[in-house]
């Protein structure tokens, strides 16, 4: 069962935008090898990898989009150590 975003906090979608941003906070949990994890707030279960904290929060919105069948362009990532 996918996880749902109800009663999650959204972020605030510039005008143009043609969906509502959803806010997820990562918390990366591990940093070796030249590797981070992270793991999701809002999501206990997710879990995302990523080679550099620059590319962390493209790999969450992918990750968060296969996971709730939402477009990528929906998820406003925060990542925090």
């Amino acid at each position: 069962m996918a996880p749902t975003l109800d009663g999650y906090r959204r972020g605030t979608a510039p005008a143009s935008a043609p969906h509502p941003v959803i806010a997820l906070t990562a918390l990366v949990t591990r940093a070796a090898d030249r590797w981070f994890e992270l793991q999701i707030t809002q999501f206990p279960d997710l879990v995302v990898q990523a080679s550099s904290l620059g590319e962390a929060p493209q790999a969450v919105r992918e990750a968060a989009a296969r996971s709730t069948g939402r477009p990528p362009e929906e998820f406003d990532v925060h990542v925090q150590w």
